[in-house]
């Protein structure tokens, strides 16, 4: 079972690569096709870390600087940052750097709120 989804990711690496990512002119549809990426390398990377490590960071951090002009409340943004982190954490063991960018995110998306919240109000 573990092969074949292990297949599976790859082939799903494949398609993004060479059929959704080249075509993805609006913001949204790139940050889903690089996290989906991400995602996918991520996924191989618990099966052999050493063989994908590389590979996976790369993807997180392609995803995350393209994530930088979504709103900081979009919720593939939080979602993105949210996986980048636990592979931070957990794979690669910079809790430091982890907690540094689930902060910053949290501290983005509470004042993209609040500025939100007071344009309502008529301020």
């Amino acid at each position: 079972m573990d092969n074949e989804k292990i297949d599976t990711a790859h082939k799903k690496i494949t398609a993004l690569d060479e059929e959704l990512l080249p075509y993805a002119k609006d913001i949204e549809d790139q940050v889903l096709f690089l996290k989906m990426r991400a995602d996918s390398f991520f996924y191989l990377c618990k099966h052999e870390f050493e063989r994908y490590e590389e590979e996976t960071t790369d993807s997180f951090e392609k995803a995350m600087k393209a994530a930088e002009k979504l709103p900081a409340m979009h919720a593939l943004l939080l979602e993105l940052t949210w996986n980048y982190t636990l592979y931070l954490w957990a794979y690669l063991k910079d809790e430091e750097k982890a907690v540094e960018i689930a902060y910053d995110a949290y501290d983005d998306a509470w004042l993209d709120y609040n500025r939100l919240s007071s344009m309502d109000d008529g301020y």
